[in-house]
């Protein structure tokens, strides 16, 4: 065997030693070489395990030795640390109901904080529900609070009275004729400001219709001769009788309505009404402003005073809450008080008015 000869040893296929004699014969002494591994003799010109070789007998390791094995731990604890089928069963149920209940309480969080918003934005949120329930408690106290309550001068239920039975200083009822006309009856004072208008039409008086076209025509008559005054007096005391006059000839109106809607005086009477406003307006701007007057001829059982805090848009305590809702406007948000309500104006409240039996307490501006 030639001792300069080239051996190859391949491991897995692939070459792990190329060398001598000599040099394979140290490599299979030093571990290098293994009896699995394929060794080229190249005297033989063949491929042999290196554990058949002769000149390897004895020196080639069969495997590597095995690294120390790692200590087991002991079955008790094994068996502490790995719960039993049936224990890790019951935990997962125990985790999925404490999910469950989380994931309830959650969305009943949700929920309720929910109806609270939507609760809050009703009551005091701008615009939508909030608006709606404003205007409803401004229409109830629309309807508790007619805007023309004419001062006192007069007993109102006993004019209802004396008007219904017929008694002296009533129209006495017409007689059944053409046209169903009675006779002009003379008004007591055509001038007088009074509130025989508001008891007549209670529908506790029943009157015919020949007594209402009755009424209409000498009410309509009256407030057309407050237009014909040649030398009016001046000032306020003119304001008072064309206000007066205004309320005849809405008297006179109304009656005819209630005998048909479409009678052709009803026409006249509102002509007439159209003339006593400009009169109104000319006699009112004479001394005061546009503003002021407009309100007074909308507002005209409110005092001077108040309409003169009213036209400069000005809120003082004393005020009802229409004086107020004139004054300021609708206010922006309803808040209900301990003893009443209070109108915020302005996203943040910035000015408010507490109201307390109608009547403004406080004002914050």
């Amino acid at each position: 065997m030639d001792d300069d000869g080239r051996y190859r040893v391949t491991r897995a296929g692939r070459e792990v030693f190329a060398g001598n004699q000599r040099a394979l014969v140290d490599a299979a002494r030093a571990g290098r070489v293994r009896d699995s591994d394929l060794v080229f003799d190249p005297s033989t010109d063949n491929w042999v395990f290196a554990r058949s070789h002769p000149l390897l007998g004895g020196l080639t390791d069969a495997t590597p030795a095995p690294a120390a094995p790692r200590p087991a731990r002991p079955r008790r604890e094994r068996l502490e640390a790995s719960p039993t089928p049936a224990a890790e069963v019951e935990a997962r149920r125990a985790r999925r109901d404490r999910a469950a209940r989380k994931r309830l309480l959650v969305g009943l969080a949700v929920f309720v904080a929910g109806i609270v918003g939507v609760g809050v934005w009703m009551l005091y949120g701008s615009g939508g529900p909030g608006e709606a329930m404003s205007a409803y408690f401004e229409e109830r106290e629309r309807e508790q609070n007619e805007p023309y309550v004419p001062p006192p001068g007069g007993a109102e239920g006993e004019q209802a009275a004396v008007l219904a039975e017929g008694a002296p200083g009533a129209p006495p009822p017409p007689a059944d004729g053409a046209g169903g006309r009675a006779a002009p009856v003379e008004v007591v004072d055509p001038l007088t400001f009074d509130t025989a208008w508001r008891s007549m039409d209670s529908e506790a008086i029943e009157l015919s219709d020949a007594q209402r076209l009755a009424y209409g025509a000498q009410y309509h008559d009256a407030a057309r001769r407050v237009l014909e005054i040649e030398e009016p007096p001046p000032g306020d005391a003119r304001l008072d009788q064309l206000l007066a006059a205004r309320h005849r000839a809405e008297f006179a109106r109304l009656n005819l309505e209630r005998v048909d809607p479409k009678h052709p005086d009803i026409d006249r009477v509102g002509s007439t009404l159209g003339d006593i406003e400009t009169d109104f307006q000319a006699a009112c701007r004479a001394d005061h402003g546009e503003k002021f007057c407009a309100l007074k001829w909308k507002w005209p059982d409110w005092p001077d005073a108040v309409l003169g805090f009213v036209a400069e848009e000005k809120v003082v305590v004393g005020m009802t809450a229409d004086q107020v809702r004139e004054s300021w406007g609708r206010p922006t948000r309803l808040r209900r008080t301990a003893g009443g309500r209070q109108f915020c104006y302005g996203q943040l409240c910035g000015r408010s008015v507490t109201i307390v039996n109608d009547v403004a307490v406080q004002v914050d501006d």
